[in-house]
């Protein structure tokens, strides 16, 4: 077979490894014969959004290899760890070309200019479109770290796009009561799992005030000034306004058993909020928020941690993750959309 370039060259973080990942690869072993795929250490990486986040190097490798071993001839690739944007660019003249999307772009260039700076013929840079997620943005391993899409880009917001509003059905209460959690009375043992996570979601009266008499304010507080469906007291009700002011609360109407799409939106409002002021954010109900617990999943971002009552046992913990996600999913379709 011809190719367009005897030796091409890529690099990239490759977190939670996607179509994205697959469509720059593709290209370059569709023009190249041989390429150099270079995996980011956390020295390039550093500075990412929700960098913490960021699979293992070890991860990462191996879901890069697995899909090019799947595919392609081993022997015409090999992979190298890089700290910096230039990698083995440097290093090799018989490099003719790099394999790149609008975000890596600008780094093609400076790795142009260095080589012109050493004698080196520039690359010629090819750059490859991106995958589209279903709601037509392009998937990125930040957009799925931050909870937005899942990995072969459909997005969770747009999982309530189609109905006003979603209702449960009498015969599925009791599958919905089971904790889709750990459940934990002790909230010193809470206490310790929370720390250094992305975000804290606390839902639901008792839950937010329980902590705040601990002196610990979530990021997202989801309240509705209610308990097992009555009025909290005058003086609970005080401490939870405590928390709110006008430039951190939202209010929206969300009815007992059911999400509404406007409530959803709300939610996700106060996530992104919080992810781009750090400032505590409440939300304030108009109804109830029962069901809501279910949106937050599928809403928040990869380890953050959701806590919401259950009643006479302690408080359900969730650590949000992929396999969460998808169990939120899946509960989700059982409500009835009207």
């Amino acid at each position: 077979m011809n190719y367009k370039y005897k030796y091409g060259v890529l690099g990239g973080t490759f977190d939670r490894f996607h179509p994205g990942h697959q469509k720059l690869i593709d290209l370059a072993f569709l023009e190249s014969e041989k390429v150099t795929i270079g995996i980011a250490t956390k020295e390039l990486y550093k500075n990412k959004y929700l960098a913490n986040l960021i699979e293992s190097y070890k991860t990462r490798l191996m879901s890069v290899k697995s899909y090019v071993e799947s595919k392609y001839d081993p022997t015409r690739v090999e992979f190298i760890e890089i700290s910096d944007i230039y990698g083995n660019t440097m290093d090799k003249n018989s490099v003719e070309a790099i394999f790149v999307t609008e975000d890596t772009y600008a780094n093609a260039e400076l790795i142009n200019s260095k080589r012109l700076e050493l004698g080196l013929k520039p690359l010629e840079i090819v750059k490859v479109d991106f995958a589209l997620s279903d709601d037509l943005v392009p998937i990125t391993s930040e957009r799925i770290r931050k909870g937005e899409i899942d990995r072969v880009g459909n997005s969770y917001l747009e999982l309530f796009a189609s109905q006003k509003k979603y209702i449960l059905k009498e015969e599925d209460r009791e599958q919905f009561k089971k904790p889709v959690g750990r459940v934990i009375k002790n909230l010193k043992s809470i206490e310790k799992i929370i720390k250094n996570k992305s975000m804290i979601l606390a839902i639901g009266d008792v839950v937010v005030l329980n902590f705040f008499k601990k002196g610990i304010i979530a990021d997202v507080n989801i309240i509705d000034y209610k308990t097992r469906r009555h009025e909290i007291s005058s003086e609970q009700k005080e401490i939870l306004q405590k928390l709110q002011n006008s430039k951190n609360t939202l209010t929206v109407d969300n009815f007992p058993g059911t999400i509404e799409r406007r409530a959803v939106g709300v939610m996700n409002k106060s996530l992104t909020s919080f992810l781009e002021t750090g400032k505590k954010q409440v939300i304030l109900i108009e109804g109830e928020e029962d069901l809501l617990t279910i949106s937050a999943i599928l809403l928040s971002p990869l380890e953050s941690i959701v806590l919401y009552g259950q009643p006479d046992e302690g408080i359900v913990v969730v650590t949000v993750n992929e396999k969460k996600k998808k169990e939120m999913k899946y509960l989700f379709s059982k409500l009835t959309r009207l």
